[in-house]
C-alpha cells in the first residue's frame, strides 16, 4: 500500500496519492482550507474553501504518475485531493440539509466503498452509464462523478470544519469492491440529469426580433452542429428559421456566414461560448488632461512600465526604492515623484523574503521603517486567480501603482512566448484602473548577442503594450568592492515624455540589514562606460563640451566617418546640434540639452557672429524666407546641420546676391553660404581642379551636372545620400561632412 495508512489524519496526502494512482485512478490537487475558514487561495471570498483545484496552466494540477505526483507536492506539501476515476458514480449525502432522511427513501443499499467527510458520506457506487455531476432532486443529495470534468474529494484531505475525510471502517478503496449502483441511485441520477444544473433550452420564440436575429441563429447552428448535423442541413434550417420568425430576416450571406462558421466546429462538440465584449467610443470633443507621471520623465500615471534584464541584477531592489519613494513622496534618483500609497505584488520571493527586502530597502533610504502607504502582497498562485484580491486592495487602499515582481512568474507556468497568454493578463492589469509597473526578465546573452538587442523575455507584446521600458545592465564591477553593484538604466520605450532619455547610472550598496540606491554619473564610472553603446559613448563625448568630429574619434576609438554617422542619428533626435566655424575649420558639435550655444564665427568676417542663448531654431526655405517646414519636418539637414536664418547667424551682408541653393542674400564672391553652407559654384569648380564654366542650377537648387557626382565637390570624399526634401536628393560627404545636392 506504499506505506500509506488509510486514515492516518496526521500524514501528508502524497502517500494517499501514491495509493490511488495504484488503483488505476488520477489525482488533483486541491487548494487546503485554512483555521481561520479561510481558503489557502487566497481568495478572501473564496465560497469553497479546501474544494476546488490548483491551477496549473489554466487547468486543474492533475498527477497522473508517482514521479509527477512526488513533484507536485514539494510544491503543494499542504494540498487537499481528489480522485478522478472512470466508471464511478458517487452519492454525496449531506445530512445538514436533510440527506439522511432522503437516503431512507432510496431502500437498502448494498455494502460499498464509503468516505466519511466532514459531516456527512460519500457512497461509491459503479456503472457503465454516462453521466454528469448535478444536484439531484431530493434535498441533501447530490449526484458526483469523479471522471471527465469532475472528481471526488478523497481521505485525508481536511474539511473546512477541521475535521479530516477518512475511510469508513472496513469499507475502504482498493480493500473491497465498489458495488453495483442499484436501481434506486440510477433512477436518481437519471432525475439529476434532468433537474441538473443545465437547464432544458428554452423554446426558440415566433418572431426574433432585430438583436437577437444573429445569436439565436449561432445557438441554433451549434445545436444541430453538436448533434452531427452536415452544413448543408444545418443552412436548410437556419434559412427557413430565418425566413419565418427573423423580424426582418437576415440578409442570406449573413446565414451562409454562420453556416461557413459551423462547419468548422468538430461535430458532437458545442461550441464554447463567448463572453459580452464591450466597444467603446470615445467623445473627442472633450480633450483629456495632460499625461502625469509617477516618476518624472520616467514612468508615467497611465499605462503600464516595464523595467527588465537578466537575472541578478538588482531589480527588485531598485525598483522597491521607487515604490518606497513612491510611497514617502521623497524623489527617486532626481526624478520628482507622485505620492501616494502602492501596492507591491510579490510573485517569486515569498512573503518572508520579500518582507524582509522592504526593511533593507526603506533603511537604505534613510527610514526608519518601511512607509506606512506600502503594502505588501505575496502569491505563488498564477495572478489572473488572485484578482479578486488584487481588486479588493486596491479598493482599502486607493494606491497610484501597483508593482508586480516579476511578469513571468505571474503567468504561472503559463508560455510566456505565447500572446494568448500575455494579452489577457496585460489586459486585465489596465482594468485595475492604477498604473502598473512590471519587473521581468530577459533570456540569458549569448555568444554574439548584443545585450541593448534583447527584450523582455517571451512575447513582444510585453514590451509593445508597455508605455515606458526600460533595460537594466549591470555595469562590468558586478558586486564589486564593498559589496557595490553598479547598474545602467537604459531607456527603452516612451509613448508620453522624451523619446531619447540618456542612460541612468545607479548604484547599489549591500551591507547588513540594509540596500542603498544611489545615483552615479555615467561618465565617472568605467564599470558604466564600457556598457554604453557606441552611439552614446558619441553623446558622452559631445556631453563634455564642444568637440570637432576628429576630437570625438580620438576620445572613443570610432574612425571619423562612423562618428559622423552617429551624430547624424543624434542630431535627427535634437540630442546634439552641429556649429559652422570659420572655413577652413572643422565642424564643431556641441549637446542641444545644455541651453547655451558656443559663439559662432562669420564665415565671412571671421568675428563672432554673437548668437544669443538658446536662439530659435528655424529652417531656411528655398525662397529665403524663414520659419518651420509646413509639413513639420525636422529642422536639420544632412547630419543634422541645422539651417538658421541669415540675420540670426551673420552680420548684415550686401544683398548683392543670393545663394544658389536656398536663395539667401549674401555678400558678393561670398565662397560658403552663412544660412546652408553651400560652396559657391565656382569654389566646387576650384576644389575639383576644373576649369570649365560653372553649372547650373534649377530654381530648387538641385544641380543638374557635377564633374564627378559621387564624389565630394569640397573635398573629394565619397558621398552617400541623406535625404530627398524639397531641394532634391540630399548628399553627405563621409569625410567632412558637408551636405551638398
Amino acid at each position: 500500500m506504499n506505506n500509506y495508512s488509510a486514515n492516518d489524519e496526521s500524514g501528508p496526502c502524497l502517500e494517499a496519492t501514491l495509493h490511488y494512482l495504484g488503483l488505476g485512478a488520477r489525482v488533483v490537487l486541491l487548494f487546503q482550507p485554512l483555521p481561520d475558514g479561510g481558503c489557502a487561495c487566497g481568495n478572501a471570498r473564496c465560497q469553497h474553501p479546501g474544494k476546488h483545484p490548483i491551477p496549473y496552466y489554466d487547468k486543474p494540477l492533475l498527477v497522473r504518475s508517482p514521479a509527477g505526483a512526488r513533484a507536485a507536492f514539494e510544491q503543494y506539501p499542504n494540498a487537499n485531493i481528489g480522485i478522478k476515476k472512470a466508471g464511478v458514480v458517487v452519492l454525496d449525502v449531506d445530512p445538514r440539509h436533510g440527506g439522511d432522511k432522503s437516503l431512507v427513501t432510496l431502500g437498502e443499499l448494498p455494502v460499498t466503498v464509503t468516505a466519511e467527510t466532514g459531516d456527512g458520506q460519500h457512497l461509491w457506487f459503479r456503472t457503465e452509464l454516462e453521466l454528469r455531476p448535478a444536484d439531484s432532486a431530493l434535498p441533501g443529495l447530490d449526484i458526483k462523478v469523479p471522471y471527465s470534468g469532475g472528481y471526488v474529494i478523497a481521505p485525508p484531505s481536511l474539511h473546512h470544519s477541521g475535521k479530516h475525510y477518512r475511510w469508513a471502517d472496513g469499507r475502504v478503496l482498493g480493500e473491497i469492491e465498489i458495488a453495483e449502483a442499484p436501481e434506486s441511485v440510477l433512477a436518481l441520477a437519471e432525475r439529476a440529469g434532468e433537474n441538473g444544473s443545465r437547464p432544458p433550452a428554452e423554446p426558440i420564440p415566433d418572431a426574433i426580433p432585430e438583436g437577437a436575429r444573429k445569436k439565436t441563429l449561432v445557438s441554433l447552428a451549434g445545436s444541430m452542429r453538436k448533434r452531427g448535423m452536415t452544413p448543408s442541413e444545418i443552412e436548410a434550417a437556419l434559412l427557413a428559421v430565418n425566413a419565418n420568425r427573423c423580424r426582418p430576416p437576415l440578409a442570406v450571406g449573413e446565414v451562409a456566414e454562420i453556416v461557413k462558421s459551423a462547419a468548422k466546429w468538430e461535430a458532437g462538440v458545442a461550441p464554447v461560448a463567448t463572453t459580452t465584449a464591450k466597444l467603446v467610443e470615445s467623445d473627442l470633443s472633450v480633450e483629456p488632461p495632460p499625461v502625469t507621471w509617477l516618476v518624472e520623465d520616467m514612468v508615467p500615471a497611465t499605462g503600464s512600465t516595464s523595467f527588465y534584464g537578466e537575472g541578478a541584477t538588482g531589480k527588485t531592489a531598485l525598483i522597491m526604492a521607487m515604490a518606497a519613494c513612491i510611497a514617502e513622496g521623497h524623489p527617486f534618483l532626481g526624478h520628482e515623484v507622485a505620492q501616494g500609497p502602492v501596492l507591491w505584488i510579490d510573485c517569486e520571493m515569498g512573503e518572508e523574503d520579500a518582507r524582509r527586502r522592504v526593511w533593507e530597502v526603506a533603511r537604505g533610504l534613510g527610514m526608519a521603517a518601511p512607509p506606512e502607504n506600502f503594502h505588501l502582497f505575496s502569491t505563488f498562485d498564477p495572478l489572473l486567480n488572485v484578482f479578486g484580491n488584487i481588486e479588493a486592495a486596491i479598493k482599502q487602499y486607493a494606491p497610484i501603482a501597483v508593482f508586480l515582481d516579476s511578469l513571468g512568474a505571474a503567468l504561472g507556468g503559463m508560455d510566456a512566448s505565447q500572446a494568448h497568454n500575455i494579452n489577457p493578463l496585460m489586459s486585465r492589469l489596465q482594468t485595475l484602473g492604477v498604473p502598473p509597473v512590471l519587473l521581468d526578465h530577459q533570456a540569458k546573452l549569448q555568444a554574439g548577442e548584443s545585450y541593448t538587442a534583447k527584450l523582455a523575455f517571451g512575447s513582444v507584446y510585453k514590451f509593445n503594450r508597455a508605455r515606458a521600458v526600460w533595460q537594466i545592465e549591470k555595469g562590468d564591477n558586478a558586486l564589486g568592492e564593498a559589496g557595490t553593484l553598479e547598474l545602467l538604466l537604459r531607456h527603452m520605450k516612451s509613448t508620453f515624455g522624451r523619446q531619447y532619455m540618456e542612460p541612468i547610472g545607479v548604484r547599489l550598496v549591500f551591507s547588513p540589514r540594509t540596500i542603498a540606491v544611489e545615483d552615479v554619473d555615467v561618465e565617472a564610472s568605467a564599470a558604466l562606460r564600457a556598457k554604453l553603446n557606441k552611439e552614446q559613448q558619441v553623446l558622452l563625448a559631445v556631453r563634455g563640451g564642444v568637440q570637432t568630429v576628429a576630437e570625438i574619434a580620438g576620445q572613443t576609438g570610432l574612425t571619423e566617418s562612423a562618428v559622423r554617422n552617429h551624430l547624424s542619428r543624434l542630431a535627427k533626435r535634437r540630442q546634439v546640434e552641429k556649429v559652422e566655424l570659420a572655413h577652413p575649420q572643422p565642424d564643431h558639435w556641441f549637446v542641444t540639452e545644455s541651453g547655451a550655444r558656443p559663439p559662432v564665427v562669420n564665415q565671412n568676417t571671421g568675428g563672432e557672429a554673437g548668437l544669443p542663448d538658446a536662439p530659435p531654431v528655424t529652417k531656411v526655405r528655398a525662397d529665403g524666407r524663414t520659419g518651420a517646414d509646413p509639413q513639420g519636418r525636422a529642422d536639420t539637414g544632412g547630419y543634422g546641420r541645422t539651417k538658421r536664418a541669415d540675420a540670426e547667424n551673420t552680420d548684415p551682408a550686401p544683398e548683392t546676391e543670393r545663394c544658389h541653393r536656398c536663395g539667401t542674400p549674401q555678400a558678393a564672391n561670398t565662397k560658403i553660404c552663412p544660412a546652408c553652407g553651400a560652396t559657391s559654384v565656382e569654389e566646387n569648380y576650384a576644389l575639383e581642379g576644373n576649369d570649365a564654366e560653372p553649372t547650373a542650377f534649377d530654381d530648387l537648387g538641385a544641380m543638374r551636372a557635377r564633374p564627378d557626382p559621387n564624389h565630394c565637390a569640397r573635398c573629394g570624399g565619397k558621398l552617400i545620400e541623406t535625404a530627398r526634401d524639397k531641394f532634391g536628393d540630399a548628399y553627405s560627404c563621409i569625410n567632412c561632412g558637408w551636405e551638398q545636392p
